[in-house]
């Protein structure tokens, strides 16, 4: 899983959160793309594809996700968003990106597929370190997107709670919570 061409590939990871107009003077196609969404407490990714394009996870259905090429600024809905390659994570598990082109084609062959959804470990940001490193990753704690969902669903601290006693109790698993999270918070993942 390496970069056999010799394009340069971008290691920016802009710390910030910039405008749309800022991360598109520095991205290269094959870059991920963070965006940032419920008060900052989680991120939603995409793979920069060139030309102001991102190939991302969109929402179908609740449980659903549709793979789908979109404009950047669409997809940052008026928010902030940065360049971020996840270069040091994907290091320490021995992962090296591909190159450019190949990022670019591994993330538009998969446009107009549908995927099961799941917050845990088959998200947006696991989609797009796929196509980047061939393994995909998170770098978002499970307890903090667990903690998420009951922000945005209303649960509070005692839906987190029963949830996490729950998995600790063997009667769920950490996927049905997210599964609960999810319908609970219907479309608010993405």
């Amino acid at each position: 899983m390496g970069n056999s061409e010799s394009q340069a590939i971008n290691f920016t990871v802009v710390d910030r959160w910039q405008d749309v107009d800022e991360v598109l003077n520095h991205a290269a196609p094959g870059d991920l793309i963070e965006f940032r969404r419920t008060m900052g407490l989680y991120g939603h990714w995409a793979v920069y594809i060139g030309d102001g394009e991102v190939v991302n996870y969109g929402r179908k259905n609740p449980r659903t996700s549709l793979v789908q090429k979109e404009s950047l600024r669409l997809v940052a809905e008026g928010g902030g968003c940065r360049i971020n390659n996840l270069t040091s994570a994907a290091r320490s598990k021995n992962l090296t990106s591909f190159s450019q082109s190949e990022i670019v084609r591994r993330a538009t062959s998969h446009i107009g597929e549908e995927s099961d959804y799941n917050l845990i470990d088959h998200n947006c940001e696991v989609f797009a370190t796929k196509c980047r490193y061939g393994t995909g990753f998170t770098c978002q704690p499970s307890e903090r997107l667990i903690d998420v969902g009951h922000v945005v669903s209303g649960g509070g601290a005692m839906g987190y709670a029963a949830g996490r006693r729950a998995v600790a109790e063997g009667r769920w698993t950490e996927e049905e919570v997210a599964d609960y999270l999810w319908d609970s918070a219907n479309s608010m993942y993405y």
